[in-house]
């Protein structure tokens, strides 16, 4: 038997499509929008549709797909389904598989069938059942998803839920050949605000009590890649808002939006509320409702890889611990634990996530031609 495996956008990190076997890379002719109905708020694209071409098209009609991984310019969204991806705004849009009404797909056999057709339902049904309580006890109830079988929530009120089932499951199940989507009325306002911390640590302890104020996201980098986005041509745009940090260490981007603007302020006086009793450790904060600050600050959060992958010298921000996630109001203790492992080794590193459910990127500088490095 041969293996066939499926390749997306490329933007994995562990070497999902490296495969021994028959690699079908579906960004290549697998790309099209095939049809789009605004009454339903539903369209239905082929695998190596990128993230941002379907945004783009939907962008004219005041919709939008919520998803929103930081790699949107090229990862797709057959890629997406694969790793039941989410990215920023998760709290509020949740995952991937949370957007896929359907898919379409091609079983190892060569039968096609699709996620409310799936071969064997039945079986697995009662399987999912059987196993119910040590299903529970193993997987635990975080925000984020999970690269593998959704087994907790396969099961569903009407049977086995083949979108949650397939999602995650990195194209070990099926090839998915199209995908049915929901997407959603795009926010009329926005507006961001970036809070300063003495320490990144302090920043990720203050998020339990900043979340009261509903944020649609609430985002963290720390201060290496603020540092190196300094030595960008973004910073013309950035300088005014980072201007006046001296000292600042740690960062939290917080963004509102809403359908008019009243929802803005009401979010603006509920954070309001929670600084007036702010830690020691807050610096200050500055507000934007521009769209070019905003989308510099956002493209700066989008840029957190690439400005790691070139740090200074030989040594580069490694792919290391992705996508960790933990309980939300346990980030500081892991992140806190993690920087001590990382500081015994000596190590420079740069950290960011989505702080509000608990998730963090961890990239140490290293040199991998240094046989030392190689052995950490």
């Amino acid at each position: 038997a041969l293996p066939v495996a499926a390749r997306g956008g490329g933007t994995g990190t562990t070497g999902q499509s490296l495969n021994s076997g028959v690699i079908v890379d579906t960004s290549r002719y697998m790309k099209r929008i095939l049809s789009f109905d605004a009454e339903t708020r539903q369209v239905v694209v082929e695998p190596g549709v990128v993230l941002d071409q379907l945004n783009r098209f939907l962008a004219p009609h005041g919709l939008f797909f919520p998803p929103a991984v930081s790699t949107s310019s090229r990862a797709t969204i057959g890629g997406m389904f694969a790793t039941d991806a989410s990215g920023k705004g998760s709290r509020r849009y949740g995952r991937m598989s949370d957007w896929v009404a359907k898919a379409d797909l091609l079983m190892a056999d060569g039968h096609a069938c699709d996620t409310d057709n799936l071969p064997g339902a039945a079986d697995m049904s009662a399987d999912l059942e059987a196993h119910a309580t040590a299903i529970a006890r193993a997987f635990p109830q975080i925000n984020r998803g999970l690269t593998g079988y959704n087994l907790r929530e396969a099961m569903g009120a009407k049977g086995l839920n083949g979108v949650k089932l397939l999602a995650g499951s990195e194209g070990t199940l099926a090839l998915t050949t199209k995908l049915t989507l929901r997407v959603t009325p795009m926010p009329s306002y926005k507006a961001l605000t970036v809070l300063a911390y003495t320490d990144c640590l302090a920043a990720l302890d203050h998020v339990p009590q900043l979340l009261a104020a509903d944020p649609v996201a609430i985002e963290f980098l720390d201060d290496k890649i603020i540092d190196l986005a300094a030595r960008t041509p973004m910073w013309s745009e950035l300088q005014t808002i980072f201007g006046g940090f001296g000292g600042a260490r740690g960062f939290l981007f917080i963004e509102f939006s809403g359908d008019c603007p009243e929802d803005i302020n009401a979010g603006h006086a509920l954070l309001n509320d929670i600084l007036a009793a702010a830690p020691e450790s807050f610096i200050g904060r500055t507000d934007t409702d521009h769209p070019t600050q905003m989308a510099a600050l956002w493209e700066t959060r989008k840029r957190s890889v690439g400005l790691l992958g070139a740090m200074e010298g030989a040594r580069v921000g490694i792919p290391y611990v992705e996508d960790a996630a933990v309980p939300p109001g346990n980030l500081t203790r892991f992140v806190q634990e993690f920087r001590n492992i990382l500081n015994d080794h000596g190590l420079d590193y740069g950290m960011f996530g989505h702080a509000d459910v608990g998730c963090v990127h961890v990239r140490p500088a290293l040199d991998m031609l240094s046989a030392g490095a190689r052995t950490l």
